[in-house]
């Protein structure tokens, strides 16, 4: 089934889904499962968001997993893992709804290539599925939808990505961030720490000339360490651990045991930025502990690959801004953006109206 238009609204925007609790359900006709301002979103449309959106995360999440242990297990935010996702799909579907209302409510029109390619994308679906008809026959019979309805979802995603460019776009936008805007979010939600890093149960492969080899894919080549090998590393951990508490440079430090990680202090020299935005930029290990940590604590820390000893620092005055540290910080009016994009979303969409009927027929975890 066809899915291009949907990963490219979840890249686009995936990071920024905030967790809003449901509102209490009103009637509504039959085959309406949500209605805002007289726009509504169809049972089928809620069908296919909910049911694709599980698939993405089953696909592109390693540790989601279609299991009644895995739905029921908690997770960190104190929810099980199908109240979070649910909840997480269930507020996208209240975005598009809100999307398509602010659409024509700001004037908004979709360009001809975009309509164009909604087409296009109906069209390659029905010749995969041979005419039309069977095409329908699909997606009645998984979605309880129809051809119209899933055009429909198609151009509910584009409104919905439109709205967000209106509004929010770094340069365009109008009402991307301010500067005082930028400031707070940098003061509260960043840290910023110099950290070591010792691999506990690998070591890379070295040439000759002390570059790393490589395999044929251009990957690190590596080596399992000894029990030995592994206990040294311990004991270094330790030892440097106790020299960054006992007021060692950590730039020093960090030449001394980061660069075969790639670490160059000249393109940090103040150090890591780190934000739970950027999950992905640094062990969640670094992050959670940057993000508890007070000014000045040094901390060791491990995962199971990783030992890490990490001092935390106080947070330069709009680091964000500066020639030195601004390479960290790419994304960094995205993020401020998207959490003005989710505040105004979710206010307007408490005052969505929810067919109760329809919505419960639909129990995520057995999607």
């Amino acid at each position: 089934m066809k899915k291009s238009k949907f990963t490219r609204a979840t890249a686009l925007l995936l990071a920024v889904i905030m967790l809003v609790p449901m509102l209490s359900a009103c009637g509504g006709k039959k085959k309406i499962a949500l209605e805002y301002k007289g726009y509504e979103i169809t049972e089928g449309m809620y069908s296919y968001w909910m049911k694709n959106w599980k698939d993405y995360y089953l696909e592109h999440y390693s540790d989601v997993k279609d299991t009644p242990e895995y739905w029921a297990s908690m997770n960190d935010a104190g929810v099980t893992n199908g109240e979070y996702i649910s909840t997480q799909i269930k507020t996208r579907i209240d975005f598009y709804l809100v999307g398509m209302v602010l659409f024509d409510e700001l004037g908004l029109k979709l360009s001809d290539e975009t309509k164009k390619s909604i087409n296009e994308d109906i069209n390659s679906q029905i010749g995969y599925y041979g005419s039309r008809s069977e095409y329908a026959k699909v997606l009645k019979s998984k979605y309880g939808m129809t051809v119209s309805e899933i055009k429909e979802v198609f151009t509910a995603e584009e409104k919905y990505l439109a709205v967000y460019e209106y509004l929010y776009d770094e340069i365009r936008g109008k009402e991307t961030a301010s500067e005082a805007e930028l400031d707070e979010y940098y003061n509260t939600y960043y840290a910023r720490v110099k950290y070591v890093m010792f691999l506990k149960n690998i070591k890379y492969v070295y040439n000759d000339d002390g570059t790393r080899k490589t395999d044929s894919m251009g990957m690190y080549l590596t080596e399992k360490l000894t029990d030995d090998e592994k206990a040294a590393v311990t004991e270094k951990a330790d030892s440097v651990y106790k020299e960054a508490r006992d007021g060692a440079n950590m730039n020093d430090l960090m030449v001394k045991y980061m660069e075969e990680f790639g670490f160059s202090l000249s393109n940090t020299p103040n150090g890591f930025y780190i934000s739970a935005d950027d999950y992905t930029s640094h062990s969640s290990t670094v992050t959670v502990a940057a993000l508890e940590m007070e000014e000045n604590e040094v901390r060791l820390c491990e995962n199971d690959d990783c030992y890490y000893i990490i001092k935390k620092f106080d947070l330069p005055e709009k680091a964000y801004a500066s020639t030195t540290d601004s390479k960290q910080f790419e994304k960094f009016v995205t993020y401020v953006n998207s959490q003005k994009f989710a505040k105004k979303f979710s206010e307007l969409a408490k005052n969505i109206e929810y067919n109760k009927d329809v919505i419960e027929k639909y129990v995520f975890e057995e999607l």
